[in-house]
């Protein structure tokens, strides 16, 4: 069924696989990353090594106080998945009211079917 969905919609597949891949690399940071992001990098007499490029030591380079790109783009990846994540969950808390803050579950699930239909049904259901 997946590889079906997969030859249907070639983008979506090619889509899902990279969300994959960042939510493997946010879940692994702590192995993948080589080096501490937040320490400064120094040389041998002890000063940050400021905006080097790339290298083999430092394979995206560093940044203007010595940190290593790579290791700050990988731990990103997972501060990032974890905004959206809760940016997500509190767009379908009820606020106060009862009345939903963000989408609701049933618009989000109108959503999913394709066609004109979907379309109709997710004005009507935001309209009521």
């Amino acid at each position: 069924m997946a590889w079906r969905l997969a030859r249907r919609k070639p983008l979506g597949a090619v889509s899902a696989l990279i969300v994959l891949g960042l939510v493997v690399v946010a879940v692994l940071a702590p192995v993948l990353a080589p080096r501490d992001p937040y320490a400064f990098n120094l040389n041998e007499r002890g000063l940050p090594i400021r905006m080097q490029a790339p290298s083999a030591a430092f394979w995206l380079g560093t940044d203007p106080l010595g940190r290593d790109v790579l290791s700050r783009t990988i731990w990103g990846c997972r501060v990032s998945l974890e905004i959206g994540l809760l940016a997500t969950a509190l767009s379908l808390v009820p606020d106060g009211d009862g009345l939903e803050a963000g989408a609701d579950v049933p618009t989000l699930l109108l959503g999913y079917p394709e066609g004109r239909t979907s379309i109709e049904r997710r004005w009507g259901a935001s309209a009521t």
